[in-house]
């Protein structure tokens, strides 16, 4: 059971998660500072704060080869009309 405050258990992305993330890819590539495609969700995390935090696992391609990236990102109250701002992000060995 998750701490009270803390992130959820793992969960699978459905189609509504993997559609708020796909406009990522972009953010990805400067944070990576590589060029990425393909954003394949495998899992993730939230927490509901003043907004939800998400810890997210997926795959991507970089120069046609699939590799696995965590990254972090927050998506801000529906009422600020602020997009999902990706924080964090690092290839998975």
């Amino acid at each position: 059971m998750p701490l009270t405050g803390g992130y959820s258990e793992d969960k699978i992305p459905d189609a509504e998660i993997q559609a708020l993330f796909s406009s990522s890819v972009d953010s990805l590539s400067t944070l990576l500072q590589k060029s990425v495609e393909n954003l394949i969700l495998v899992s993730y995390q939230s927490q509901v704060v003043a907004g939800v935090n998400y810890r997210v696992k997926a795959t991507v391609t970089v120069a046609g080869e699939t590799k696995r990236v965590v990254f972090t990102a927050f998506k801000p109250l529906p009422h600020t009309q602020q997009p999902l701002q990706v924080k964090e992000a690092s290839f998975e060995e």
